[in-house]
């Protein structure tokens, strides 16, 4: 069962006095659960995922640790069953002078034929009028994503990047929330 398992995982982040900001989970710890636990849960059926990682000394609560691999899972799920058959998705953490940034590639196998109009569809669904997003079965998670990375730290920047041959997840962790937690 889908949430079982995801529990299990997330309960291996879950410890004594988890809402404390004294107990933090490295980034980098986050993100290769949630690589190595989509990879276990689904395996690939002959697909690629190309994995990269930058150093990072950014720390997470559990709420937030928990948020990021929620949603890392999802984007995930969605890159591989939206992609192209034949095409690798890519997972990319890189380090940058004032945030983190959580790239996830993927080619769509129908082209967007209106990427621009897509991408503002999309994010026009990102208020509180539809919250109800969170919980409907059958969407992209896109809102669910965006939902739960707000809703963990102001310091989460959650976006899509859309071309006719390219769909990207973006997830930015801005220093200035996450930074001094030792």
């Amino acid at each position: 069962n889908f949430i079982k398992e995801i529990e299990i995982v997330l309960n291996w982040f879950r410890f004594v006095g988890a809402d404390d900001l004294s107990d933090l989970e490295r980034l980098g710890v986050v993100i290769e659960a949630s690589v190595s636990s989509f990879e276990s849960i689904y395996g690939h059926k002959d697909r690629s995922l190309e994995f990269t990682q930058s150093k990072s000394n950014l720390q997470l609560t559990y709420r937030e640790a928990r948020a990021l691999f929620i949603s890392l899972f999802t984007a995930l799920d969605n890159a591989f069953k939206y992609s192209a058959h034949n095409s690798p998705v890519t997972l990319s953490h890189l380090s940058g002078t004032d945030h983190d940034a959580i790239l996830i590639h993927n080619s769509p196998a129908t082209p967007f034929d209106h990427p621009n109009k897509f991408a503002e569809s999309e994010r026009s669904k990102w208020t509180e009028e539809n919250s109800k997003l969170n919980t409907d079965e059958g969407g992209s998670g896109l809102y669910k994503i965006h939902s739960l990375l707000t809703s963990a730290s102001a310091g989460f920047n959650f976006d899509i990047d859309v071309a006719s041959q390219k769909f990207t997840t973006i997830i930015r962790l801005q220093y200035e929330y996450f930074s001094n937690r030792r």
